[in-house]
Order: structure tokens, then sequence, then C-alpha cells
């Protein structure tokens, strides 16, 4: 072989041979244990890197560097010191960290000759790697980004840019170019909120809050309980922690939703933060600490944390959504925020007492209360809760002897000391006169938890453990209202309430008793006994049949014994009689004096009413009508009260009248001739008809009449047990269009095995009433009314049961 051919098989030996080097450099191959920089930074795990340095070439020299102040912590300390995005820079190292070499057909400088970015990541130990990021290509989710590593900085490797994100403006990791026009810089890496303290748990997680502007000064405490606290201004009290459930625009009233409210101050993007913004020109933005309208706003986290201050400047000019201009105290430059609500926060400065507590007890505490002590206008008694579970019972002491306590009377006790927000004006400067003994109408005096569990077996009111927990003081009324104290926890707060308030705490001892009326239905009375005045009405059941069948007869007056009684009017009564509740208790020991007053002794009407399954009779005394004049007095003989009942109990029972109003009572299937007689007018005589059941159906003796079966079932159905309206006193047949000549309907109805038959004669319609004038055999001579709106059409047209 030829010294020339020999030359050149070599040489393209050396080329085969630093082509795969470069190849090989170039593609590399992916790690299998640590990824990019694993191999060049033995010894150092992610969890190390206690530093992150970014340095840029464009548009200008620059250098961030990142320092780990603890767990899930980082501080930016060049180029000033910040608070940053704890996400974003533990995102950004471990891209890099992770990020694996992959096979691209790239150039081989592809950027990293001049790199425009380059990322230092240092070690505990003071060990450093870094990687060069050069240029990126164009690929969707196959773009690669060039980068070098600083053992090997001429050395281009190529890596998913995906990879790189956390070190990209978001909407970048898609576009080719420098990796300088490409990376997040100061303001990316900012924290966003202007304050540090948890937002999912303000409250939880603050110490205290102070508002500030000019000389206008707001600050809170939180308190070890769980309270808030005004200690500016002073003398305030108690903080209202969740505020009106309906927000006011004008100023905040409560402690929680204004904390969510600053808490949530943040940046919505890395555009909204103005670096460059020196002291000398925070005047521009409403941040000079000297200006008026300045809103300084300081938060101290619980703990040895330092306070947190956030100063809030001027509106930005045009911005939509509204946006204003803040800054935090002790980092740079200026950040624009969304924010609507300065309006609202310099109303709070300038009423902060819209922000004190208006509840009396606070609501969550309203199932620990189990005992009260009450004196109203002279009378002392006590409630307690007593039993556990599903035998808890309120009970009431004091008076003629233990009572069973009305538990819906108490809960609205309850429920009014623990209302949100229940006072409507707190008063800044105590008035003792207000509380004079002569001027007080009512104390209440409450215990959590006071009343201990009873042993087995012991009865008797329970003694109570400690002192009262709250007391409640009513005091004296002028034209704005009842003064009102409460102490409680060493301290005295005093109010103005409203009637309303002050009548649901200065309820009497009786209103506070369970008075139980058992019910009964009609069905399940056997008996009745009224007695108004000197007359006496006795009626009993004779048959226990349900619905019109049901039968009552008389047993008094003597002379009406056996006599049907009317079942509508003896149901309606013991419908009323078995369902009263009372409207208010009286007394629970009357007095015959006060019987007499009442006009229970003796009543204006006593019920009786006789029960079956051996219950024991129950009995109604009913007075006089009360000042109210629509309730009347009530004595219930099983029981030792006297209530007020509806009046309307009374004037049902006045007015009942017994005599029965069922005119007659037919058996619809034994009916086998119906005679019709009427529909005489001017200008036509009286037509007779007869209808008679033949196999089954109805057939007329008038050949013109052809009955209709269904019509006629429906007309015996209506007349099974007819009832009259009303008795009429005066007879006028002409004028009541009652008997043939005058066009009245008689209808004679003969059933099987009855020898007479029963009739009935429809007349005119009463006057201004839904009813007809009508005579019966069953009502022997006797005019009456009947509900005509059935009936009528049978007065009017000879064809109503035609087909």
């Amino acid at each position: 072989m030829s010294f020339r051919n020999t030359a050149i098989l070599l040489g393209c030996v050396f080329l085969v041979v630093i082509g795969l080097l470069i190849v090989t450099q170039f593609e590399g191959e992916p790690s299998t244990d640590g990824g990019l920089i694993s191999k060049f930074a033995e010894g150092i795990k992610e969890a190390d890197i206690d530093t992150f340095e970014l340095s840029r070439t464009e548009p200008t020299q620059e250098k961030l560097v990142f320092v780990r102040t603890g767990k899930n912590q980082w501080e930016l300390r060049q180029p000033v010191v910040a608070r940053v995005d704890v996400a974003g820079i533990e995102n950004a190292i471990r891209g890099i960290w992770n990020s694996k070499p992959v096979k691209h057909p790239g150039t081989p400088n592809a950027g990293i000759d001049k790199p425009t970015i380059t990322v230092t990541l240092k070690s505990k130990g003071e060990r450093s790697v870094s990687v060069n990021i050069g240029d990126t290509t164009l690929g969707g989710s196959d773009a690669v980004t060039f980068v070098s590593t600083g053992d090997r900085p001429t050395v281009p490797l190529a890596v998913r840019t995906s990879d790189l994100r956390g070190l990209f403006r978001d909407g970048q990791t898609g576009r080719d170019g420098p990796a300088a026009a490409k990376a997040k810089w100061l303001g990316d890496y900012r924290s966003k909120r202007l304050l540090s303290v948890d937002s999912t748990n303000p409250g939880g997680d603050i110490a205290s809050l102070q508002l500030s502007r000019g000389k206008e000064t707001l600050r809170l405490s939180h308190a070890a309980e769980g309270s808030w606290k005004f200690e500016q201004p002073a003398n305030y009290g108690e903080a209202d922690a969740l505020g009106d459930p309906n927000p006011k625009t004008e100023y905040f009233t409560g402690v929680r939703p204004l904390l969510n409210l600053l808490v949530n101050l943040q940046a919505s993007s890395a555009d909204d933060f103005i670096d460059n913004a020196p002291e000398s020109d925070w005047a521009k933005y409403g941040l000079a600490v000297t200006d008026p309208a300045v809103i300084r706003v300081e938060v101290k986290p619980k703990g040895d944390a330092p306070a947190e201050v956030v100063f809030l400047g001027k509106p930005v000019e045009g911005a939509t959504p509204t946006r204003i201009y803040c800054r935090r105290e002790g980092e740079p430059g200026v950040v624009k925020v969304p924010f609507d609500r300065m309006a609202t926060i310099a109303g709070t400065l300038e009423h902060p007492g819209e922000l004190r507590n208006r509840d009396f007890l606070a609501e969550n505490r309203k199932d620990l209360i189990d005992a009260f002590d009450i004196t109203v206008k002279g009378e002392t008694f006590r409630l307690r809760k007593t039993g556990s579970g599903p035998t808890t019972a309120w009970k009431v002491y004091g008076g003629s002897e233990p009572r069973d306590g009305n538990p819906g009377a108490v809960q609205a006790l309850i429920d009014t000391l623990t209302k949100p927000r229940a006072a409507a004006t707190i008063l800044d400067v105590h008035n003792t006169s207000a509380f004079a003994p002569a001027d007080i109408q009512g104390e209440v005096k409450v215990w959590f938890g006071g009343v201990p569990k009873a042993a087995p077996g012991e009865t008797g009111e329970p003694k109570l453990k400690g002192e009262a927990d709250a007391t409640f003081t009513i005091g004296k009324v002028d034209a704005e209202g009842s003064f009102f104290k409460r102490s409680m926890n060493g301290n005295t707060t005093e109010y103005k309430i409203a009637a309303d308030l002050v009548a649901a705490l200065t309820k009497r001892r009786l209103d506070y008793i369970a008075v139980k009326i058992d019910a009964f239905t009609p069905f399940g009375a056997n008996a009745l006994t009224l007695t108004r005045g000197t007359n006496t009405v006795e009626v009993k059941k004779t048959s226990v049949a349900a619905g019109p069948d049901m039968r009552w007869a008389f047993v008094l007056p003597a002379d009406w014994k056996e006599k049907s009684a009317d079942t509508l009017t003896i149901a309606k009564l013991l419908q009323s009689l078995g369902t009263v509740q009372p409207l208010k208790i009286v007394s629970d020991a009357a007095t015959p004096e006060q019987l007499k007053q009442w006009g229970l002794e003796p009543a204006k009407a006593v019920a009786t009413v006789g029960l079956s399954g051996g219950e024991k009779p129950r009995g109604f005394h009913l007075g006089n009508e009360a000042e109210d004049k629509a309730s009347v007095y009530l004595k219930l003989a099983e029981l030792p009260y006297v209530v007020l009942a509806p009046k309307v109990l009374l004037e049902e029972l006045m007015a009942a009248d017994f005599r029965d109003r069922v005119i007659f009572r037919t058996d619809p299937a034994k009916v086998v001739k119906i005679v019709l007689n009427g529909w005489k007018t001017a200008t036509t005589p009286a037509k007779r008809v007869v209808l008679e059941k033949k196999g089954g159906s109805w057939v007329s003796d008038v050949p013109d009449f052809a009955p209709d079966d269904a019509k006629v079932k429906t007309f015996l159905d209506q007349l099974r047990v007819p009832s009259r309206v009303d008795l009429v006193n005066e007879v006028k047949p002409a004028e009541q269009g009652l008997g043939a000549d005058n066009g009245s309907l008689q209808v004679f109805l003969y059933q099987e095995g009855v020898a007479e038959p029963v009739w009935i004669d429809f007349g005119k319609e009463q006057p201004g009433k839904p009813v007809l004038f009508a005579t019966s055999s069953g009502v022997k001579d006797q005019v009456f009314t009947i509900d005509g709106t059935y009936f009528k059409q049978f007065t009017t047209n000879v064809k109503a049961l035609q087909k």
C-alpha cells in the first residue's frame, strides 16, 4: 500500500473517531442514577443544596442569590433581601438536578459558547456545581434546551425543555431562543403574597393586628382562648370574630373577614413588581410614611416571629380590575395588588366600634348551658337541666313545687342570650344610676356545666358547682330602650337593648312550665257532658261505627233521652277539646278568690269528656274573657293549672246545638221505588214520575223520562243521611217555595221491608245563602234549610236524573 493511501486511510479513521467522540459527548447517555449533574456532584444530594444562584449576561450583567434559611424556607439575598416563592425555587433546583441528556442532532455550539444564563448550586460543604443554559429549540413537548456543565463548559448536551420549566417563565417553554429571553428573573421568584401568615387559618396564626392611618389606630390582640380583644381604642372589650352575616360595604364588622382580606393581598404576576422604585419615589405611589392617606397594616404572628408591615397606597390609574400600590416594610420596590376595599378599610378605622362583639354569649357555647337563676319583678326561680341523652329534661324550681320545664321556652331563652350580634348598642360609659334597685326589671344568671351528674337514685334539685359563669341585669328603661349589663370573666359590659329582648328575658316562672294536655280524638270519646249555667246536656255514643253511621243519643235533658244527637256537632266539639293547647299559664296553684275572679267558680261552661279504654275523663272549666279579648280562662280539672285558651272554644261550647241534624237515614241498596213530584211553573203543571228498580236498573212510568242509573245512584247516596243546616222559625210556604202547588220538588223513597216511605220537600233557595228551604218526614212540622250545592239542580231541572 502506498504512503499516500495509508495516510488517507488513517485520516478517515481519525475523522471517524473524532466524530464519534463528538457525537458521544453531544448526545451523552441518559443518566440512570441522578440526572444531568449527578456524575459531576458525587457526594451531594439535592436536599444538601442551600444556595441557588442565577447569573445572566443579557440584557445586563446581573446575579440573583437565594439562600435556604430552614426547611421549606428560602430567602433572596442578592441583589436585595426579600421573601421568595419557595415552591418556585425548589422546582427550579429539582428541574436542574433531575434533568437528563437526550439524543438530538443539533449543532455542537447551541448557544453555550456564550451562555446568557448560568445556574450554580452550592451545598452545605461549600461544594458547588454549575450549569450553563444555552438556546432552546422549537418542537412542543419534544423541544430541547442545550446546556453544559461547569466542569465541561464547551461540551453541549441536550435536555428536554420541559424538565427545566422551573427556570422559564410561564408560556416560554415552547419558544425557541436564548435562555435570557425566556428565564425567570427577580419578579418571578419574589413571593406574590405580601403577608406570610397562613391564609387558610389567619386567625389561628396571628397574635395581633394593627391598622393605622394618620392619627387613627385600630389594634386587636388574639387572646389565648381564641377571642379577639381591643387594645386600641381602649376599653372596647371583645371584638366580633365573624361579624354580621350580611357584610357591610362601609366598614368591617368581624375580625376574620378583615384578616381574610388582608392576608390574601398578593400580586397577580411578576409584572406587578416595580423593583426600581426607591424610597424617594414612594410618595408618587401614595406609600410615603408621612402620607396622611396611607394605611399601615401590621400583623404580628404568634411565637417569636417578627411583625410584618404592609403599606396600602394609591389606586393604580386606569387599572381594571381595581389595583392599588403596596409595599412591604423591609423589602425593596412597590407591588401592584388587585384590591377594591380601600374605602371599607378606611371606614373601619373611622368606625372601629363596628367591630365590637355584640354577642351576649358565644353561640358555640349554647349547648353547655345547663342552669339558670332568674329573678323577675321580685319573683326568683331556677331552671335546671337534668338527665342526659334521650332523658334530658328541664325542671323548674321555686314557687309551689317542682314542675316540668317547657323545653321550647327554655330554648328560646338560650337562643336569645346566644343570638349573634344581639346588642344594638354597646355603651362606653358605665351608668350606675340605670341599675338602681328600684329600676332593675330582672336578673338572669347562667352556668356552663354547673349541674353535676346525678348519683344513682338521686332525686331533688341538683346543687350547682361554683358561681354563675355570666350574670345579666335588665335595668332602667328610657326612650331608646332598656339598659342591659353583662358581668362575665371579671369584666362588665353595658348595652342598650330593644323591647323585644327585654320581653324575652323577663318571662315569669309560669312561662317556663310545661302544661301538656293529652290529646284525644272524637272517635276515642264515648260521652260528653256540657253544663252552661243551670242547663246541662249529656250525650253518649250508641254506635262505635265510623263515619256517617256513628250514632250519639241524649241522656239529658230527660225529655230528650234516647233521641238522636247531632254527630257532626259533637265531633266538632270533641275535636276542639281534644286538641286545645294553652296560650299562656295563669297559675299553677290558684286560690278560690282567683278562681272566682276569673269566672271559674262557678264556671261559664263545664265540659267533661268520657274516654274509652279506661282513660280518666277530661274536664274543662271555661271562664271569663281575658284582657287580650281573644282568650278565656280555662281550668283543667285533672291538672293544677289555670291557662288561657282561645276564646273561640268557649263560643263553640256556648253555641252548640246538640239536636240531631240528620233529617233521616236510608239504605240506598234497599230503595226499590222513588216518587218525584213537582217542577210546577207558571206555564206548566206539576209533573209526577215514578222510578222502580227492576233487574238492577231503574225504569220510569213516564215514556219520555229515561232514568240514568249512575245519576240515580249518586242521588240516593246523597239522601243516605242528609243533614239540615239550620231550623227556620217562620213558615212561609209560598215565599219558601214549599209544597207541590208552590213549585217544590217532593221526593218519596220506598225501602224494601219498610212500610212507610221517607220524604223530603225541596223549596226555593234562601236569599243570600247557598241553602234550600225544606220540610221532611224526618223533621216533623218544622221548616229547615239544607245545603243546596248538590240538590239545587233537581229543583230547577226535570231532566237532572235522565240520560
